[in-house]
This record gives C-alpha cells, sequence and structure tokens, in this order.
C-alpha cells in the first residue's frame, strides 16, 4: 500500500515515468498508481502548463521545459533534505 502523496508528488512522478520514454495514459497510470480518469486530469494539467506534449493518439512525452522542471524541482528537493526540512517521513 502506498502512502498518501500530494498531487504535486503525483504530477512529479508522472514526469519522471515520462521522461524515460514517450508513454499512454495506462502506462502512467498503472507505474504512478492512480485511478486512469485522475490520470487523465494530471496530465491534461501537466499539458496546459507546456510540460506534457501528446504525441500520438494517446502518447505523451516530456517537453524541453518539463525536463528544465523537474530538474530544477529535484534541485530543491536534494536542499530540503540536506537541510532537514524536507517533508518525507523517514521509515
Amino acid at each position: 500500500m502506498r502512502k498518501y502523496r500530494t498531487q504535486t508528488e503525483i504530477k512529479i512522478e508522472i514526469l519522471s515515468y515520462v521522461s524515460r520514454d514517450d508513454a499512454t495514459v495506462s502506462d502512467i497510470s498503472r507505474a504512478v498508481g492512480v485511478p486512469y480518469n485522475r490520470t487523465e486530469e494530471y496530465i491534461k494539467q501537466l499539458e496546459e502548463k507546456n510540460l506534457l506534449k501528446k504525441i500520438a493518439e494517446k502518447d505523451y512525452i516530456i517537453t524541453g521545459e518539463g525536463y528544465q522542471f523537474l530538474n530544477e524541482y529535484k534541485k530543491i528537493q536534494r536542499l530540503l533534505d540536506l537541510y532537514g526540512l524536507s517533508s518525507k517521513k523517514k521509515d
């Protein structure tokens, strides 16, 4: 069972997954463990921000802006972890 994740965390997981290869909504939904219809909503939000792009009927890729956003997010997360300010709980 997965722990509770914020919408932001789920969207980051989506970007991370799609950054490895193009993917369908079904692929993404299974990978991040979110129902199909909610995954579609998150993908739409990421498309509106130009972080994901539809390349075929249901295939998506991460954009250049998406890569940049993901890299910046990871930098901030590392800083938060370094200073013990991360909201992630240690198991």
